[in-house]
């Protein structure tokens, strides 16, 4: 709802019944930005047609956490034209494939590099020096995974004797719903926007 209504979005099953090729054309795509692995399957892996639309890939973090196959990468490596990246640990799949410093580039993060310390001891926050800490900072929303945290978290804990903490860095509408629900928790604790 707060995606202005002028801002086209397509389907994929669309797209699969029309043809990725037939639909770049007709859709008058000149340039494709993928954030997510996902996207280079569909477009490399699951689709039978090649395209010749640039395809850009904006690297932060969906490729370390994905299994990738050789056969995957290599069709990855002949779709995509160029790899932008935020950290070093971004490009951890195309250690060793040679690859033209011209389908490299590198962005800075969007957020500066904060040398203020935290405003809260580990004492303070009633964790032991041995304790266990976990953290999600981000913002609060749904897609982020809050609620996923919390119920893994809990399932970890009955496994262990060890003392853990779980601590949510970041303001929204998830931290909202959940601090009420999980807040009494001891070890689980909503420190808001830091």
């Amino acid at each position: 709802k707060a995606l202005d209504a002028r801002i086209a979005v397509y389907d994929a099953q669309l797209i699969k019944e029309i043809g990725v090729s037939r639909f770049l054309r007709s859709a008058g795509i000149d340039v494709i930005n993928s954030h997510i692995i996902n996207a280079e399957f569909f477009f490399f892996v699951n689709n039978n047609e090649s395209i010749d639309t640039p395809y850009l890939v904006t690297l932060h973090g969906s490729y370390e956490v994905a299994n990738v196959s050789r056969d995957a990468l290599g069709k990855f490596l002949q779709g995509v034209s160029h790899w932008i990246w935020l950290t070093e640990k971004n490009l951890s799949h195309l250690k060793g494939v040679p690859r033209s410093s011209q389908t490299l580039s590198h962005i800075g993060n969007g957020m500066p590099f904060d040398e203020a310390p935290f405003p809260q001891t580990r004492e303070e926050l009633g964790i032991g020096p041995s304790d266990i800490v976990f953290t999600l900072v981000s913002r609060a929303i749904r897609e982020k995974g809050w609620e996923d945290a919390i119920l893994a978290f809990l399932a970890l804990q009955q496994s262990t004797h060890r003392k853990m903490h779980l601590l949510f860095c970041g303001d929204g509408d998830e931290a909202r719903r959940l601090a009420p629900l999980y807040g009494e928790y001891p070890n689980i604790r909503f420190l808001g926007f830091q």
